[in-house]
């Protein structure tokens, strides 16, 4: 994976300076708010640990399934890149702080590599100390530029080990493990952080990783490997929140959420019941499936109507408090901007 830092940066500002910029609007532009964002708006730009990191295997760091997956040699990544090197984020700290700095935001979402911190994705195992003090010392950097940070505690790079000795999201072990993960994060760094995200894309790494084998860990398990991999993910993120609650955040104040990622759905035509209720299925299938659990303790109806009876041994009520969430973030910005870069070439 080559370092793409310079033309990320580009992509933000050309998306941001769109957007004050005076324009003649189409019919179907018309009904698209083009205002001012009001006072207080806070603007961020955000990374992953694999993606920007690089020293995969360097200072004790364990190795995760996309290291696995793109160590492979079998195809699996367009050209055999790998992030080895990515963008070298582990050592240019100053100098990715001194970027933000540049673009003026006020908050830097990134995320911590797990296998960095547990280099076996088990606690138990033990800590990776130098992983514990390259996260503390970017936080104190981005503090000290005013910079907020949001941490993501998993962007898709589970512990290899996790995979290979428990089947990774397929196993119920592993949200258990990840509890155990979260609360070192939090006593760790929770002195400092104050906006935490569990997951980012679970949707995305259940279907890919589990489904389509398209992405890391590359499984193909049609049409029960998905499902059974979510319902774990949705079950750590509750043990994560319920973590926090009572232990953390009386002590430090801060927030838990999720990061859910979903196309929109519309209903070819409106004034046709049974396109609208397509619609409204398709949402539910991919929104709803993560968000109703975490607010109403279940999966949608028309979730388990369709894809019974594998549905009907996860209920979930049972397992979870609800809701177990204090921020929500729903992820478009991606489209919009593949929507812009589109228009330009």
């Amino acid at each position: 994976m080559k370092p793409v830092r310079a033309v990320t940066l580009w992509w933000v500002l050309l998306l941001v300076s769109r957007l004050g910029a005076t324009r003649k609007e189409s019919l179907e532009e018309a009904s698209f708010y083009y205002g001012t964002f009001p006072l207080g708006f806070s603007w961020g730009v955000g990374s992953s640990a694999f993606q920007t990191e690089g020293a995969w295997d360097q200072d004790g760091k364990g190795p995760s399934i996309w290291d696995t997956f793109t160590h492979s040699g079998k195809g699996n990544v367009l050209g055999e890149e790998t992030a080895d090197v990515a963008c070298n984020g582990y050592y240019k700290v100053q100098e990715d702080v001194a970027l933000l700095r540049e673009l003026h935001v006020s908050h830097y979402r990134f995320s911590l590599s797990w296998p960095r911190l547990l280099p076996t994705g088990v606690r138990a195992d033990g800590v990776n100390k130098k992983g514990i003090q390259f996260y503390s010392d970017f936080i104190d950097a981005l503090l000290k530029s005013n910079i907020t940070p949001i941490v993501t505690l998993h962007h898709w790079d589970l512990p290899q080990l996790l995979q290979v000795k428990y089947g990774g999201w397929q196993n119920v072990s592993t949200a258990n493990y990840f509890s155990d993960y979260a609360s070192l994060c939090f006593e760790a760094f929770g002195d400092r952080v104050k906006h935490w995200v569990t997951f980012s894309d679970p949707r995305t790494m259940a279907e890919k990783g589990y489904e389509t084998g398209h992405h890391a860990p590359g499984l193909k398990l049609h049409g029960t490997g998905l499902y059974k991999a979510a319902h774990h993910v949705i079950k750590a993120h509750a043990q994560a929140w319920h973590s926090y609650n009572n232990t953390w955040r009386s002590k430090q104040q801060g927030l838990v959420g999720i990061s859910l990622n979903c196309n929109w759905g519309e209903p070819v035509d409106i004034s046709n019941p049974k396109d609208i209720e397509a619609a409204e299925r398709y949402l539910q299938f991919c929104l709803g499936w993560f968000a109703n659990p975490i607010y109403a303790g279940d999966y949608p109806q028309v979730m388990k109507d369709h894809i019974e009876p594998f549905l009907s041994y996860m209920q979930i009520m049972t397992e979870i408090l609800v809701p177990t969430v204090c921020t929500l973030c729903i992820l478009i910005a991606a489209v919009l901007l593949m929507l812009l870069l589109r228009s330009l070439s």
